[in-house]
Protein backbone atom coordinates (compact mmCIF):
# COMPACT_ATOMS: atom_id res chain seq x y z
CA UNK A 1 0.00 0.00 0.00
CA UNK A 2 2.37 2.89 -1.36
CA UNK A 3 2.11 5.05 -4.19
CA UNK A 4 0.18 8.21 -2.87
CA UNK A 5 3.03 10.36 -2.64
CA UNK A 6 4.01 9.25 -6.54
CA UNK A 7 0.39 10.04 -7.59
CA UNK A 8 0.40 13.03 -5.66
CA UNK A 9 3.49 14.86 -6.99
CA UNK A 10 3.89 14.65 -10.55
CA UNK A 11 3.29 13.19 -13.64
CA UNK A 12 6.88 12.38 -14.08
CA UNK A 13 6.93 10.96 -10.34
CA UNK A 14 3.90 8.94 -11.63
CA UNK A 15 5.49 7.96 -14.88
CA UNK A 16 8.89 6.67 -13.09
CA UNK A 17 6.48 4.72 -10.43
CA UNK A 18 6.63 1.71 -12.25
CA UNK A 19 10.38 1.29 -12.64
CA UNK A 20 11.43 2.37 -9.40
CA UNK A 21 8.68 -0.61 -8.22
CA UNK A 22 10.35 -3.51 -10.31
CA UNK A 23 14.03 -1.74 -9.04
CA UNK A 24 12.27 -2.08 -5.19
CA UNK A 25 10.99 -5.83 -5.69
CA UNK A 26 14.37 -6.81 -7.13
CA UNK A 27 16.47 -5.24 -4.24
CA UNK A 28 14.05 -7.14 -1.89
CA UNK A 29 14.25 -10.21 -3.68
CA UNK A 30 17.97 -10.13 -4.15
CA UNK A 31 18.64 -9.17 -0.10
CA UNK A 32 16.42 -12.11 0.76
CA UNK A 33 17.94 -14.39 -2.17
CA UNK A 34 14.34 -15.43 -3.65
CA UNK A 35 13.73 -14.86 -7.07
CA UNK A 36 9.81 -15.93 -6.48
CA UNK A 37 9.62 -14.01 -3.18
CA UNK A 38 5.63 -13.16 -3.44
CA UNK A 39 4.72 -9.81 -3.55
CA UNK A 40 1.37 -8.05 -2.97
CA UNK A 41 0.12 -5.03 -4.10
CA UNK A 42 -2.38 -2.54 -2.50
CA UNK A 43 -4.47 -0.17 -4.93
CA UNK A 44 -4.14 2.97 -3.54
CA UNK A 45 -6.93 5.10 -3.12
CA UNK A 46 -7.83 9.01 -3.42
CA UNK A 47 -9.86 9.44 -0.37
CA UNK A 48 -9.47 13.59 -0.39
CA UNK A 49 -10.18 16.28 -2.01
CA UNK A 50 -8.83 20.01 -1.74
CA UNK A 51 -10.77 22.70 -1.00
CA UNK A 52 -11.54 23.75 -4.50
CA UNK A 53 -12.39 20.16 -5.43
CA UNK A 54 -9.54 19.11 -7.26
CA UNK A 55 -8.05 15.52 -6.37
CA UNK A 56 -5.31 15.45 -3.92
CA UNK A 57 -3.86 12.77 -6.29
CA UNK A 58 -3.96 14.00 -10.18
CA UNK A 59 -1.65 11.54 -11.29
CA UNK A 60 -3.79 8.49 -9.73
CA UNK A 61 -4.66 6.79 -12.59
CA UNK A 62 -1.03 6.08 -13.72
CA UNK A 63 0.46 4.65 -10.75
CA UNK A 64 -2.80 2.40 -10.80
CA UNK A 65 -1.43 1.46 -14.42
CA UNK A 66 1.54 0.60 -13.11
CA UNK A 67 0.40 -1.30 -10.23
CA UNK A 68 -1.33 -3.37 -12.40
CA UNK A 69 0.88 -4.01 -15.01
CA UNK A 70 3.73 -5.10 -12.54
CA UNK A 71 1.19 -7.74 -11.13
CA UNK A 72 0.06 -9.02 -14.48
CA UNK A 73 3.88 -9.07 -15.89
CA UNK A 74 5.16 -10.94 -12.36
CA UNK A 75 4.18 -14.15 -11.23
CA UNK A 76 4.65 -14.03 -8.48
CA UNK A 77 2.99 -10.81 -7.51
CA UNK A 78 -0.96 -10.08 -7.13
CA UNK A 79 -3.30 -7.30 -6.54
CA UNK A 80 -5.55 -6.07 -4.01
CA UNK A 81 -7.34 -3.88 -5.91
CA UNK A 82 -11.36 -3.80 -4.45
CA UNK A 83 -10.67 -1.04 -1.77
CA UNK A 84 -13.93 1.34 -2.39
CA UNK A 85 -15.78 -0.43 -0.02
CA UNK A 86 -13.05 0.26 3.16
CA UNK A 87 -13.67 3.00 5.28
CA UNK A 88 -11.64 5.92 6.10
CA UNK A 89 -10.98 7.51 9.36
CA UNK A 90 -11.65 11.15 9.88
CA UNK A 91 -7.99 12.53 8.42
CA UNK A 92 -9.24 10.68 5.16
CA UNK A 93 -6.00 9.32 4.55
CA UNK A 94 -6.06 5.67 7.03
CA UNK A 95 -8.15 3.45 6.95
CA UNK A 96 -10.36 2.66 10.20
CA UNK A 97 -10.47 -0.55 11.51
CA UNK A 98 -12.88 -1.85 9.72
CA UNK A 99 -11.36 -1.33 6.66
CA UNK A 100 -8.05 -2.52 7.82
CA UNK A 101 -9.62 -5.57 8.84
CA UNK A 102 -11.14 -5.99 5.62
CA UNK A 103 -7.30 -5.12 3.37
CA UNK A 104 -5.68 -7.83 5.67
CA UNK A 105 -8.41 -10.67 4.64
CA UNK A 106 -8.09 -9.18 1.28
CA UNK A 107 -4.23 -9.60 1.55
CA UNK A 108 -4.31 -12.69 3.03
CA UNK A 109 -6.67 -14.75 0.06
CA UNK A 110 -3.64 -13.02 -2.30
CA UNK A 111 -0.91 -14.66 -0.46
CA UNK A 112 -2.81 -18.23 -0.29
CA UNK A 113 -3.07 -18.00 -4.12
CA UNK A 114 0.29 -16.69 -4.56
CA UNK A 115 1.56 -19.41 -2.20
CA UNK A 116 0.54 -21.79 -4.93
CA UNK A 117 2.31 -20.53 -7.15
CA UNK A 118 5.65 -19.40 -5.93
CA UNK A 119 7.63 -22.08 -4.80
Amino acid sequence: MQGESDAEHSQESADAYLTNLNRLMDLFRAAMRKNDLPVIIGKINDSQMYDDGAPTQPYISTVHLAQETFTKTDPCAGYVKDIESYNFLPDAWHYDTDGFIKMGQAFARVALELELHCK
